[in-house]
């Protein structure tokens, strides 16, 4: 049997591919008693789509991430709904008050929408007609959330939904919106990891390996929606370093 000595050249590369593969992470506890530390995610850049980022730039948009909230301190929400179309209304909201990567306050009820729940989306979020028939009516969850998000930079996941729905609840039931400023980190998501293969929640957590899974439960999605960001603030070195980019919607 003959044995095949490599070229220097090919050693070279070797040696190169084999000190770029990144380290295994391990997971990163979604609420930390002690200070988050941040575990980098090693870039993987796509050429592609670095190109398309490029050409789509402007001094406009730059200068409106220049003045961007970063994820130094924010609120993360999530919503759960009746539906999906202009009118439905809300069964569930939930917010985690997260500082430096930790969560220091969370926020989290179900609401009585006062209709029934299609059957088909309860088989979504699993939030059926009696677990909200005792539940505060919006009115008053309404009221409670914007006290406890008030003066605060608030992030959703695909937020122009989140937002519409708060927005049509607030104007529903004539209750004073907390005059925040929302962000979406799906546009986010999209800037800092172009190699994913889609920017639903759902794949990113697969593909960072992120701690925790979205379940279409607000509370439990705030969760995930936080792993994220914490995953782009490592992807930057720190939670300073992630500028949030969009429209900003102001709630």
């Amino acid at each position: 049997m003959s044995t095949r000595i490599l070229h220097a050249d090919s050693r070279a590369l070797l040696t190169r591919l084999r000190g770029s593969l990144p380290d295994a992470e391990p997971p990163t506890s979604a609420i930390a008693p002690t200070p988050f530390k941040l575990m980098p995610y090693p870039p993987m850049p796509s050429k592609s789509a670095s190109a398309r980022a490029a050409r789509s730039a402007s001094p406009k948009v730059a200068l409106a991430v220049a003045a961007a909230p970063d994820l130094t301190e924010f609120i993360v929400l999530d919503t759960e709904t009746t539906g999906i179309a202009v009118g439905s209304r809300l069964v569930e909201v939930a917010a985690l008050h997260v500082k430096n990567g930790a969560v220091v306050r969370q926020f989290q009820s179900l609401v009585n929408p006062e209709m029934r729940i299609p059957s088909i989306v309860q088989g979504v979020h699993g939030i059926s007609d009696t677990m909200v028939a005792g539940a505060p009516k919006a009115t008053a969850v309404l009221a409670s959330f914007a006290k406890f998000v008030a003066g605060h930079t608030l992030i959703a996941h695909n937020a122009s939904f989140d937002f519409r729905i708060l927005k049509g609840e607030y104007a529903r039931v004539k209750v004073a919106t907390p005059g925040c400023g929302m962000y979406c980190s799906l546009k986010l998501a999209r800037l800092i990891f172009p190699e994913a293969p889609n920017h639903k929640l759902g794949t990113l957590t697969t593909f960072l390996k992120l701690p925790h899974s979205p379940t279409h439960r607000a509370l439990a999605d705030c969760f995930t929606t936080m792993a994220l960001l914490n995953a782009m603030a490592a992807r930057k070195k720190s939670h300073q370093a992630v500028l949030l980019v969009g429209s900003r919607y102001d709630l």
